[in-house]
């Protein structure tokens, strides 16, 4: 809670001077109600209602709580001050509108851009075959996505988690690069984390930052993901081997599928990257999070 602790409700620790203030005010009113042995039809009988509300009228002429200086009372709800609309001008017919629920969808449906649509109905034990809403479902589980390719990932772990590992495999005779700078497609899934082997930690090569977050890796605008593998001090030759390790969030009940995006000037020097040309690189791998679904294929 920290400093945050009453944000939503400003009345919830009133000053001294208002509880003052209320107390006067009740000297001059509060003995002029039913006395207690009143009858019942001269008895204030309304009883005050604020569940499920945090603002606004509570049914008896008091009220539920105030909002914040730059939120307003909607329904019940403290809502952005410029939030304007509700369901039925936007159109909505589920998720929510200014702090009011819309509605729910019916079996076999779910919540996009506020309208119910057909839900699919994809599985690993499905992938591939029709998803019952005029679609496929997501492709079949894949481990590796490729045998002897230069650069192969494979799935190394799976829990709430996919993590997959890229793994390098120099062509005969070819020169080894110095530094990669990678682009990764993804689906069904972000990126969370990034990490090298502990063969290149010790080969001083390092991860570049992102200037914006800090982070080992980057988002691109054509929807790629960027990895950068770089020289510390010194420049120590990329080698064989295991290079580094994504994981991967998913989301969604679909597959988490994660490829190379196929393109020129991965690997530095030009001869190295010279090397890779004529290889397939972009093969996925597919996992679908759910026990016992991703076999080898």
């Amino acid at each position: 809670m920290g400093v945050f602790a009453g944000a939503h409700r400003v009345d919830q620790a009133r000053p001294l001077w208002l509880l003052a203030a209320l107390l006067a005010a009740c000297s001059l009113s509060c003995g002029t109600s039913a006395s207690p042995d009143a009858t019942p039809s001269q008895r204030n009988t309304c009883a005050p209602s604020c569940e499920g509300r945090v603002c606004g009228s509570d049914g008896c002429g008091g009220s539920c709580g105030a909002c914040a200086s730059d939120t307003s009372c909607l329904a019940g709800a403290c809502v952005p001050s410029a939030c304007e609309g509700s369901c039925e001008s936007l159109g909505y017919a589920c998720g929510s509108a200014c702090g009011v629920t819309c509605g729910d969808c019916p079996g076999g449906q779910q919540c996009e851009g506020h309208q119910c649509v057909c839900a699919p109905q994809c599985s690993a034990a499905t992938c591939g075959q029709p998803d019952g809403c005029g679609g496929t479902c997501g492709p079949c589980a894949r481990s590796q996505s490729c045998e002897s390719c230069a650069l192969r990932l494979h799935v190394a772990h799976v829990d709430a988690h996919v993590t997959v590992a890229l793994h390098f495999t120099p062509p005969a005779g070819a020169p080894l690069p110095v530094l990669a700078d990678l682009r990764f497609l993804l689906a069904g899934g972000h990126l969370v984390r990034a990490g090298l082997a502990r063969s290149l930690m010790d080969a001083d090569k390092q991860l570049l930052g992102d200037p914006e977050t800090g982070l080992p890796f980057r988002r691109l605008s054509d929807g790629t993901w960027q990895v950068v593998i770089a020289s510390g001090s010194g420049a120590e030759a990329l080698g064989a081997g295991t290079w580094l390790a994504l994981q991967v969030a998913p989301e969604g009940r679909g597959p988490v599928v994660v490829a190379l995006a196929p393109r020129a000037e991965q690997l530095a020097p030009v001869e190295a990257d010279a090397a890779l040309y004529g290889q397939t690189l972009d093969g996925a791998v597919v996992v679908w999070v759910e026990e016992g679904a991703n076999a080898p294929r």
